[in-house]
């Protein structure tokens, strides 16, 4: 499993990291606790206090898990993703960020720390989002195998990224990951069992325990789910960025110094890395141009983007069956018409973008730097 180190993040390695994490569909990040953890530990530590909490106890496991109450979980099951923690985040991970999005992303505007032990019962977790009577333990619970993109209750990005920042260490409370699952489309909508006899196809999975101090960055189409319950604690932080997407309302972050320079290099890329550029060219109302569409490849989706854009639903229903793998669960692209095709698209993320790229404010006055639309 290649590693990379958030203090060497030189040219050679993040080309390494790339070519791993499209191949495999993640990587470790490691050295996470020098700069990372103690931004979003701080995040972390004042949202506890404010339930009544404190940090440093349920990191070591003075303060049992059933010691929360059910508002106390409501309030650490979706922590609000602030502009400055977004600041932070972009700044630390821009040259990873940069090589694996492209130069405009989406920052998840919450994000929610899991606390997973043996002193709490929670059922397993087995859908995306809060049902309206749900008693937030989802943070306590055994996550069933999903992908993040189907997982999700609105369109995101297949192409999307999450960074798994665990706090401790342990034996127990791993993540289980099937390699390459990345590159088989869309495989599930309902959660599947971790001893489902129909993932034999997929080859075998790997589990890697937390380690405090090492991440992991994991392709939002990668079949993944938590793994090994058992009474050593795991305290975590899950953080979701996206290439620019369409459909969601939250801040564009530019990254770099030559943005077209950067979507121009999706012609020479593998099709894991190539997906967000094309995207991001589609939502700028650019056309991509034919683009080698086989079955179940993430290429789908930005085609998919670029008909829905072009009012061509018949095209979009095709290549969503394109991009639907019926291996797994038989689930046919049906599934996927019906959540996704009828969603709008949020027209002022997609004017931003168009300032974003061409460097402009609002005002169309040109910025030096980095700069959030």
């Amino acid at each position: 499993m290649f590693e990379l180190s958030l203090q060497d993040m030189s040219v050679s390695s993040l080309e390494q990291a790339a070519a791993f994490y499209a191949e495999n569909g993640f990587v470790a990040v490691t050295d996470t606790d020098v700069d990372l953890l103690p931004i979003l530990e701080g995040v972390l530590d004042q949202e506890l206090a404010c339930a009544g909490l404190n940090l440093p106890d349920i990191l070591d496991g003075t303060t049992p898990l059933y010691a929360f109450s059910q508002e106390q979980r409501k309030a650490l099951s979706q922590i609000d993703t602030s502009d400055q923690l977004q600041s932070q985040l972009v700044t630390l991970l821009e040259p990873v960020l940069l090589s694996l999005l492209g130069p405009l992303v989406h920052v998840s505007s919450n994000f929610h720390a899991q606390f997973k032990g043996a002193d709490l019962v929670a059922p397993p977790v087995d859908h995306g989002g809060y049902p309206s009577d749900s008693t937030f333990l989802e943070p306590f619970g055994q996550y069933l195998l999903h992908q993040d993109f189907t997982g999700a209750r609105l369109p995101t990005s297949p192409g999307g990224m999450t960074l798994w920042v665990p706090s401790t260490t342990g034996e127990n409370w791993g993540l289980r990951l099937y390699p390459g699952s990345h590159r088989q489309g869309i495989l599930c909508h309902d959660w599947i069992d971790l001893d489902d006899d129909r993932l034999s196809f997929l080859g075998e999975p790997i589990d890697i325990l937390p380690e405090r101090g090492r991440a992991l960055l994991f392709h939002s189409l990668i079949l993944h789910s938590s793994v090994s319950p058992g009474p050593s604690r795991r305290v975590s932080s899950d953080i979701r960025f996206f290439p620019l997407c369409g459909y969601l309302p939250s801040p564009i972050w530019v990254l770099g110094d030559d943005p077209e320079a950067s979507l121009a290099e999706a012609e020479h890329q593998d099709e894991i890395l190539a997906a967000s550029r094309y995207e991001t060219q589609v939502y700028l109302g650019r056309e991509t141009g034919p683009l080698d569409l086989k079955d179940h490849s993430v290429l789908n989706w930005a085609a998919y983007v670029q008909a829905m854009r072009n009012g061509e639903s018949d095209q979009a229903i095709s290549l969503m069956q394109r991009f639907t793998n019926v291996g797994l669960t038989g689930e046919t692209h049906e599934t996927y018409v019906d959540k996704y095709l009828d969603y709008p698209m949020n027209s002022e993320t997609m004017k931003r973008a168009g300032y974003a790229i061409r460097g402009e404010t609002k005002k169309g006055k040109p910025y030096a730097g980095r700069i959030q639309y």
